[in-house]
């Protein structure tokens, strides 16, 4: 049996945490990046996307979103900006795909 969104706030503490180790060169000691005011764009708005958005959000992230199936409106209302094709999602620093 599928048990959809389950699993979505681990899966998203691990996406991010993986764009941390990213952002700081694996720390390898050198400096890295800051996340805040980078973008993030999600292929997708489902539970994981959400729950990846959330965290973006409180790390001071601006979020974008493209879904065939959830009207721009419904994007816009959880705090992401609606990007009305698949190519502008590649417009910002980092793309998930959820």
């Amino acid at each position: 049996q599928n048990t959809p969104g389950q699993n979505a706030n681990a899966v998203a503490e691990l996406v991010f945490g993986m764009m941390l180790t990213s952002a700081r060169n694996n720390y390898d000691g050198t400096s890295g990046f800051e996340l805040v005011n980078r973008e993030i764009a999600f292929y997708g708005f489902g539970a994981v996307a959400r729950a990846v958005h959330k965290i973006a959000f409180g790390m001071g992230m601006k979020c974008f979103a493209y879904d065939p199936y959830v009207p721009a409106e419904k994007i816009a209302e959880a705090g992401a900006t609606p990007v009305k094709s698949i190519p502008e999602l590649f417009d910002h620093q980092y793309v998930s795909l959820h």
